[in-house]
């Protein structure tokens, strides 16, 4: 064990990680300062589509009708506009279409599920903003089961079992089946946008 007198620690977390361990961290190492990450604008977005290109070796530039398309599915989202951007790649690989033009984009988006996922979070209930900012804070890698939602929101197992149903086929959360049971998680990609959601939650509530 080491000890250390002066040290800079950076550490980067998720909201509702942060929130769940907090409590824990803070007499440990306490926090001098937070700095909230926030969405990227267009105009860097593009500027991330260049360097995406600059990455991959390719000299071809999205037009700006695809910049528009891949920026309001992904919602600034540096990790996902990149996810478009590479699936686009490949969905004009597979199609033999041009590299990152507005069809490509759009295969891409749908592919990855997020052609309309802003909507259709944006629409969700309360009861199931609940449920999902539940399967964040206190699921782990594998996901959740519904009995732990169960006793978390303190409702019965029908109610969650129609949430997860209702969400599932929503595309927002995908399952794994586990013997009799099964885990389940939000989308990966889906993640970032509902935890958007969820934090702008907050901030009405507040």
């Amino acid at each position: 064990r080491v000890s250390v007198e002066n040290a800079f620690l950076v550490t980067l977390w998720t909201p509702e990680s942060w929130g769940r361990w907090r409590d824990d961290i803070e007499p440990e190492i306490p926090t001098t300062k937070q700095i909230k990450l926030s969405g990227l604008t267009k105009t860097e977005c593009a500027d991330l589509a260049g360097t995406v290109g600059d990455f991959i070796g390719s000299d071809d530039v999205p037009p700006t009708d695809a910049i528009d398309v891949a920026f309001e599915c992904s919602r600034g989202v540096p990790g996902l506009f990149t996810s478009v951007l590479l699936e686009s790649l490949k969905q004009a690989f597979l199609e033999d279409w041009q590299p990152w033009d507005t069809e490509s984009v759009s295969k891409a988006v749908e592919q990855l599920g997020i052609a309309d996922a802003a909507d259709r979070i944006e629409s969700l209930s309360q009861a199931k903003l609940r449920l999902l900012r539940d399967m964040l804070t206190k699921g782990d890698e594998r996901g959740i089961r519904p009995k732990r939602l169960v006793e978390s929101l303190g409702i019965d197992k029908s109610t969650v079992s129609y949430h997860l149903s209702d969400l599932s086929s929503a595309g927002i959360v995908d399952s794994v089946k586990q013997g009799r049971s099964a885990q389940y998680s939000v989308d990966s990609f889906i993640m970032p946008l509902v935890q958007m959601r969820l934090e702008k939650e907050v901030e009405i509530n507040v």
